[in-house]
């Protein structure tokens, strides 16, 4: 399964279409929901406050301006892909100050405590549903004493997404009919109705269909496996990242005011009631802080997440051969 996500995105998700974008960018990009987009892809970054060392895991080819605008950041950043292509376009667009390792997010190539800040964005899905829990100990274990690590999840589906379909009829019919007591109030008294062409398409529709994409293996865990899985001795917390997916404000938003105003509600909703926006949502925020001491309560496992204090010290002396062995292996590209 791992091979196949990886011929997947090296022949097709990180090759460009005519437009120039990548053929597994599914988002929604128009401009209606643009401002909910970025609302949602600056909540990570509040999380990563700046610091030493970064690991962006899973980092793909730097989609977005906020991934760059969080590396500038950390004195060291250091970004993690499984996928060739993903390396090599997200290198010419950061530069040699970042420094890059081609590996499995499921058996890092770090001592125990390496980084301050751990990033993995809409990775741990597209893992075998088997070693998903091991990833998220990896991520954990390579985390530094008071650090954070932040982990965008999917659900797949969510209330939400359940509920759109509903919605987007009833708002059809909304529209139809003010659409037609406008028509009656507007039209004079003697005049008889007249029956209107069929409308020009939307600005909406007139988007062309993306290249038919090849499989991909996708597995998305639900709440109650977070739960399960999560030691009760960590510290986490889950939030809301974006409680809609694309597919979703395809359905209900059309550009219009009307559609704005709801959207920045919904995003001061999943800021308000993060973790219910979670809950509901198509997409949680899994937040794991790691306390500066070790608390010695027996909840990490101990062959995965071994963070003792010589780790600690290690990882701290080999930040600067660290860094040396990523820029060696930028410069070389």
């Amino acid at each position: 399964m791992k091979r196949s996500v990886r011929h997947y995105y090296d022949s097709f998700g990180w090759d460009k279409d005519e437009s120039g974008r990548y053929r597994d960018q599914s988002e929604d990009t128009r401009a209606v929901v643009a401002a909910y987009w970025a609302r949602a892809n600056a909540r990570a970054g509040r999380f990563l406050p700046g610091g030493r060392r970064l690991l962006d895991a899973g980092c793909g080819p730097i989609l977005r301006p906020q991934q760059r605008e969080l590396y500038e950041t950390f004195d060291l950043p250091v970004c993690v892909d499984f996928s060739a292509a993903a390396i090599k376009e997200a290198r010419q667009k950061v530069g040699s100050r970042v420094g890059f390792v081609q590996a499995d997010v499921t058996m890092l190539p770090f001592r125990a405590g390496t980084f301050e800040a751990v990033l993995s964005s809409h990775v741990l899905y597209h893992i075998p549903a088997s070693e998903q829990a091991n990833a998220i100990f990896d991520l954990y274990r390579v985390l530094a004493r008071g650090g954070t690590c932040v982990i965008l999840y999917g659900f797949g589906t969510s209330t939400l997404a359940t509920l759109a379909p509903g919605i987007a009829a009833g708002l059809r019919r909304l529209r139809r009919a003010a659409a037609k007591a406008k028509a009656l109030i507007s039209r004079p008294a003697n005049q008889a109705p007249v029956r209107s062409a069929r409308p020009a398409p939307s600005s909406d529709a007139l988007i062309a269909e993306p290249a038919a994409a090849p499989p991909i293996y996708f597995y998305a865990h639900d709440w109650e496996w977070l739960q399960h899985t999560l030691p009760s001795g960590w510290d986490v917390e889950i939030r809301s990242w974006a409680s809609l997916d694309a597919e979703t404000t395809w359905r209900l938003f059309r550009d219009t005011a009307a559609s704005r105003r709801a959207l920045a509600t919904v995003s001061w909703l999943e800021e308000r009631l993060p973790t219910l926006m979670a809950r509901l949502g198509a997409y949680p925020m899994i937040i794991l802080r790691k306390p500066a001491m070790a608390t010695g309560n027996g909840h990490e496992p101990e062959s995965r997440l071994a963070d003792d204090d010589r780790s600690q010290r290690r990882a701290d002396a080999d930040l600067t051969a660290a860094q040396k062995s990523v820029m060696r292996s930028s410069d070389g590209s």
